[in-house]
């Protein structure tokens, strides 16, 4: 049920609270542009129209395991509004934990708030899921702010943790007929 927040209703996440979105596992993620504008594709006289963002999609997702190199990617779809793929992390060796704010010595405050309470609820670890994907998101705006392009993507995104070998191949298949079945998709917009 969303909740009003400054006056703007947010819903809750849909995040498992138990669950280390930075741990070795399968995730399947999809990421919309803003309205559900059909930006990346259409089809015009039976002809599919690739625009120059997905072509900046298209790159910035092969160039996800050059950032971020325990990062495999498997099937995934550029839908004319949205993004769909599967992402695989592999064990992570210790990795630190970057956050927002560091703790100071004193406990100083900050909008009456001590920044060791800011550092907790920023905290965000390295080589997590929120960080590749906000990673990726971000290097597609700003390309596509260098050439001028309209092109605005929904700040959130929608990520399944996967839970077994039938999930994983459901979500594949799922996305291998995608585009053939894009009027049945929940992102589609006629």
């Amino acid at each position: 049920m969303p909740q009003l927040f400054a006056n703007k209703y947010r819903t809750q996440s849909i995040r498992l609270p138990e669950r280390d979105y930075s741990s070795w596992w399968w995730y399947f993620c999809t990421i919309c542009v803003d309205k559900h504008q059909r930006l990346l594709w259409e089809i015009i006289d039976w002809k599919i129209n690739l625009s120059e963002i997905w072509k900046i999609v298209e790159q910035c997702r092969f160039d996800i395991t050059n950032h971020f190199p325990n990062i495999e990617l498997d099937e995934y779809v550029i839908m004319p509004n949205h993004i769909h793929g599967i992402l695989f992390l592999h064990e992570k060796n210790n990795q630190p934990v970057e956050t927002h704010y560091s703790v100071s010595p004193n406990n100083e405050t900050r909008h009456g708030m001590s920044l060791h309470k800011i550092n907790q609820f920023w905290k965000m670890h390295k080589n997590s899921i929120s960080l590749i994907i906000n990673q990726f998101k971000w290097s597609v705006t700003r390309q596509t702010n260098k050439l001028n392009l309209n092109f605005h993507r929904q700040s959130w995104f929608y990520e399944h943790v996967i839970r077994n070998n039938q999930d994983l191949q459901r979500i594949q298949e799922y996305i291998q007929n995608n585009t053939c079945k894009r009027q049945n998709d929940e992102y589609y917009i006629s």
